[in-house]
């Protein structure tokens, strides 16, 4: 406008209001200064307020966690936990023992106080005699222990005590709690599908049991009835699940401090992380603001507390590494605990099992000694017939000693296998030393079960001796009878029996009373055992009782008299021969051997045999009658000289083969041996050896036949021709018959018919054909 002559003053004024501008910008450029100083200042403030807040919260919680370990870590305040633990055992064990007497735990709490408050001492007394919570007597633990136990009653985690001043309070500190480790449904009812649920038990919250744990079946669900300690509502928890999952487990101080200890250092941990990242992200931020002003400070302070963060972050590790060391070194001492128990416990049953292994071992040695005691003199009440029932008795001794064995089998098996209630055997210590000295503590019931078996075998004998001495008087008194009599075996038993099949036990008392010479009642206690066991006898067993025999078993002689010195030998008698006895046994009081008179039945003969000598060794033993059983090929053979498997036997007349058929004897016929058997001589058989003149073969053939029946006789009218001659055909005259072939030198014809002319013609057989031919 200037340049065009415009009016002078609208620059100036412009100029004016370009500079009032310029002030005023100055102005709001200075009071945005100081506004941005303000807010960085107010920023600066409230992030290290922020910043220090986050920094007492992670300390307050870094401390909280510390004096929440302490019970673990602390040197001074570190709590002796297996009192917690022993409590609750002892607090299952009471309330099992109050459902099985059938009592209330409030009952049971009133016997553990005294006036009404709890006492240490009558919980010390009551719960050592407690049946059932220890493993073994070894195995109780001191008093010391139990009042630790005690004094862990109404202590929290924290080791605050709370007041327990009369049996109701003691009675619920004895019910049972439990930490919920998974969300679990709490019920009304005990059934899950017919109950409603009162509300959702969530990981970490305590319930206090109001009944012991119920199994439900077939479901294999155990549920408990709970009450909830955050709210005090009341209803059914599931314990464990079908399928093994859990989701209530005991509580004790110890879990509780390691619970909240954990929970403490995770929530610790996160405090850590999330300060750490705010401090990063704040410096960052505050990086990228170009003019810092105050928050340059902040930022340096910043940096600090990341320090400080470290720090803490590094004292949190230290707390996780003491506590991890704390709750390995409690369990090695619970472990350490737990052996050292089991260490007693196994030492109480080592002195126990070995205690009574000897006990059993004593008392089966004295048994044993009594039984041999009992049974001593058996053999010779039985010998002087003193026993009334000899049978009766062994068998009663039998059965005693039978017992007896297995009373010794029963403690073999009791010391091999013992009751090990409560014990680990695991190879070493106390039990495996014991199972050592049980082994050797075995080997001393073998002599006991020897002897027990030896008894055994020794009453049978004593009992089959009765019974033989009690048959061998009743055959004695029968042969007695039969001499007196004067009959053979087989006219005395058809006398006996009165023509029937057998004799009755009356007719055989009779004539055991004739033979002894006394009443029927009054025959001897072996005489009537003897008839006892013979009952009525058929002809087969009458025989094999009257006739007594022996077989040879060592080679004797027999001898003409009863005195060895001066008799003479008739023969000597083989192993395995058989002899009937014929007299009474008689002792040479000069000799001391047992004689008896005797007839061998391979040739009859008769006279005096030495039955045992007088240092015992026997040369007889007693065999029943023998029999026969004919049975041809029964040993693979045929049926002899006599017959033959197919055809049968033939009885003969004489002991010679041959001799005159009296019968045939047919498989499954029994013979009685009289006599034999006997060694037939052999005999000799003439035998040739020939060439048959038909067909020319040569071979050997039987002369005479061991009867003496002749197969061949000397043919004498053979004729040899020394000449060569026709041989004609039928006809005297030479002139009457022609030629038919010619007789060479040295051929055999057989004479006929001699010719009454000069010229003597015979009628000779060729081998082929009857022909003549001249005779010169």
């Amino acid at each position: 406008d200037s340049k065009h002559g415009g009016d002078a003053a609208v620059p100036a004024e412009f100029r004016e209001t370009l500079n009032s501008l310029k002030s005023q910008q100055s102005e709001v450029d200075t009071a945005k200064k100081r506004l941005s100083d303000r807010e960085q200042k107010f920023v600066a403030k409230r992030l290290l307020k922020d910043a220090f807040q986050m920094f007492e919260d992670l300390e307050a919680k870094l401390d909280k966690v510390s004096k929440a370990a302490d019970p673990l870590i602390s040197p001074k305040d570190r709590e002796n936990f297996s009192g917690s633990v022993l409590l609750t055992r002892i607090t299952e064990a009471l309330r099992k023992h109050a459902k099985d007497s059938e009592t209330t735990l409030e009952a049971l709490a009133e016997d553990l106080c005294d006036d009404g408050t709890p006492s240490e001492a009558k919980f010390v007394e009551f719960v050592r005699d407690l049946p059932g919570l220890w493993l073994s007597e070894g195995a109780r633990p001191t008093e010391e222990q139990l009042k630790g136990a005690f004094d862990w009653i109404g202590k929290n985690s924290a080791g605050e005590r709370a007041s327990i001043s009369n049996a109701v309070e003691l009675a619920e500190q004895l019910r049972g709690r439990f930490f919920c480790i998974s969300s679990v449904t709490m019920t009304e009812g005990l059934t899950l599908e017919a109950s409603r649920p009162v509300r959702k038990m969530e990981p970490g919250e305590i319930i206090d049991a109001l009944d012991e744990p119920e199994l439900k079946t077939p479901s294999g669900v155990v549920r408990i009835k709970a009450r909830a300690k955050t709210d005090g509502k009341e209803g059914y928890v599931t314990l464990s699940g079908d399928r093994g999952s859990k989701f209530l487990e005991p509580y004790s101080a110890y879990r509780e401090i390691l619970r909240v200890v954990e929970s403490g250092l995770g929530e610790t941990l996160v405090g850590i992380n999330q300060t750490m990242a705010y401090l990063k992200n704040k410096s960052e931020e505050i990086s990228n603001i170009q003019h810092v002003g105050s928050l340059g400070e902040v930022k340096a302070e910043l940096m600090k507390m990341r320090v400080r963060a470290s720090k803490a972050q590094s004292t949190h590790t230290t707390l996780k590494k003491r506590i991890a060391e704390a709750q390995r070194r409690q369990e090695r001492e619970a472990e350490q605990e737990k052996k050292e128990r089991q260490e007693a416990a196994d030492k109480a049953v080592a002195e126990a099992m070995l205690k009574e292994a000897n006990m059993t071992l004593e008392s089966i040695q004295a048994e044993v000694d009594a039984m041999i005691s009992s049974t001593k003199d058996l053999d010779s009440q039985v010998a002087d017939g003193t026993l009334a029932d000899p049978i009766a008795s062994t068998d009663a001794a039998e059965r005693a000693v039978g017992a007896t064995l297995e009373s010794v089998e029963s403690g073999k098996s009791k010391v091999l296998h013992p009751t090990k209630d409560g014990a680990k055997d695991s190879g070493r210590g106390a039990l495996a030393q014991a199972r050592r000295s049980l082994s050797e503590l075995v080997a001393k019931f073998r002599p006991l079960e020897d002897r027990c078996k030896k008894e055994v075998e020794a009453i049978r004998a004593i009992r089959e001796k009765a019974k033989l001495e009690a048959r061998e008087a009743v055959a004695t008194a029968l042969r007695s009878h039969a001499e007196k009599v004067c009959l053979a075996p087989d006219a005395l038993f058809a006398k006996l029996s009165g023509g029937r099949e057998e004799i009755s036990v009356e007719s055989l008392r009779a004539a055991v009373a004739e033979a002894t010479g006394v009443s029927k009642d009054g025959v001897s206690q072996r005489l009537e055992l003897g008839l006892r066991l013979s009952g009525a006898l058929t002809k087969l067993r009458f025989l094999c009782l009257l006739q007594d025999f022996k077989r040879c078993v060592k080679e004797i002689a027999l001898t003409t008299a009863f005195e060895v010195k001066t008799s003479s030998t008739v023969r000597k008698i083989d192993v395995g021969e058989y002899l009937e006895i014929v007299g009474e046994k008689r002792v040479d009081a000069k000799t001391g051997l047992e004689r008896v008179k005797c007839r061998a039945l391979r040739d009859l003969k008769q006279g005096w045999i030495t039955t045992r000598g007088n240092q015992g060794t026997a040369f007889l033993e007693h065999v029943t009658k023998p029999f026969m059983l004919y049975q041809p090929g029964a040993s693979g053979q045929g049926g002899g000289s006599s017959g033959s498997a197919s055809s049968g036997l033939a009885l003969e007349e004489s002991c010679e083969s041959g001799s005159s058929h009296l019968q045939a004897v047919t498989s499954g016929v029994l013979l009685e041996v009289l006599e034999g058997p006997r060694q037939e001589p052999p005999l000799e058989v003439a035998r040739i050896r020939g060439r048959a003149v038909r067909d020319g073969r040569t071979g050997w053939a039987t002369l005479r036949e061991a009867n003496g029946v002749e197969n061949f006789r000397t043919e004498e009218r053979l004729l040899v021709c020394r000449g060569s001659i026709a041989i004609t055909s039928v006809g005297f005259k030479s002139g009457e018959c022609m030629a038919v072939r010619r007789a060479h030198l040295h051929s055999n014809s057989h004479g006929l018919v001699s010719s009454p002319q000069d010229v003597l013609f015979l009628r000779c057989r060729s081998w082929t054909s009857p022909l003549w031919r001249p005779y010169i």
